[in-house]
């Protein structure tokens, strides 16, 4: 925690406007395209916290991540809430085939971590999101190793993006079903962001 608590300053958190924007933009644009007019919410949303979790957690890197994460994220994240909600559970050991999808995005996860992790460690200033403040890290005199930094990274990027794109998916579609108090939101997003502060 003591690692990265900067990344949760004031003056830090106001640095993350920028790319939560730009991935809003994205989903705007796609939306008003949309020849349908019909589009999966939690789809959308989920694209986009992650997009936003990405960018903000790792950088630079976040474009080369996202493919592989909007793969093995969505079965990570339903492994957990079957095995929170199961009354019995299978080792994960046994050869099912929800356990070798599980094993696999796992594997695949883990190996975009690691290379991502050793790739930081061989440059002299490694950053400074997430993954620059834990591969800098010192505890003791001893640098955190590639899993530690891995288990950490995987904790922020389904802690940080799942939860808000739930939120986000109910709000719309909460909006969506009174204009009115759709007209009254609109309105104050564009009174009170039209500034362009964070």
């Amino acid at each position: 925690r003591r690692f990265i608590q900067p990344l949760f300053t004031p003056q830090s958190v106001d640095g993350y406007v920028t790319p939560m924007v730009a991935e809003a933009d994205r989903v705007a644009i796609r939306w008003h395209n949309c020849t349908s007019r019909l589009v999966d919410l939690d789809g959308e949303m989920r694209a986009l916290t992650l997009g936003v979790a990405a960018r903000i957690l790792f950088g630079v890197q976040a474009p080369r991540m996202l493919p592989i994460l909007r793969t093995t994220l969505p079965v990570l994240g339903r492994a957990v809430l079957q095995q929170g909600a199961s009354a019995i559970g299978f080792p994960s050991s046994w050869p099912t085939p929800g356990n070798r999808r599980i094993a696999s995005a796992e594997s695949r996860l883990d190996g975009l971590c690691d290379a991502i992790i050793e790739r930081r460690r061989t440059v002299a200033e490694p950053g400074t999101d997430l993954l620059g403040r834990l591969v800098a890290a010192r505890e003791d005199g001893d640098t955190l190793s590639t899993e530690e930094i891995r288990d950490q990274v995987k904790v922020f990027l389904l802690a940080g993006h799942d939860t808000t794109a739930t939120m986000l998916t109910f709000a719309l579609h909460l909006l969506g079903k009174d204009a009115g108090v759709q007209d009254r939101a609109r309105d104050e997003a564009e009174r009170v962001l039209g500034t362009g502060t964070p």
